[in-house]
């Protein structure tokens, strides 16, 4: 798990509400926790198959390239931002 604590009031644009496309209030101080190994096997990002190791999916069309913010968010193997890891480059 990772945290990060916000430093301002602000929104993540979905995730609220029953159908999660609401927006989600994140005040300031709030502790917020992701899961990138949660994150590597969601399969609206990855497929049907996304618990198989599979290289070639890379090549494939997959919900991770559907948009600037999945493209830049949805794989995380060095996290990302101004704590990420000094060897992914």
């Amino acid at each position: 798990m990772n945290t990060r604590t916000a430093l301002r009031t602000t929104f993540l644009p979905r995730g609220g509400g029953k159908d999660e496309s609401a927006p989600v209030l994140i005040p300031k101080g709030c502790a917020v926790a992701y899961s990138v190994y949660s994150l590597h096997r969601r399969a609206d990002l990855y497929g049907a198959d996304a618990e198989n190791f599979r290289p070639e999916r890379w090549q494939e069309d997959l919900g991770l390239f559907r948009d600037e913010t999945t493209t830049r968010w949805g794989y995380l193997p060095f996290n990302g931002g101004p704590r990420q890891c000094l060897g992914s480059k």
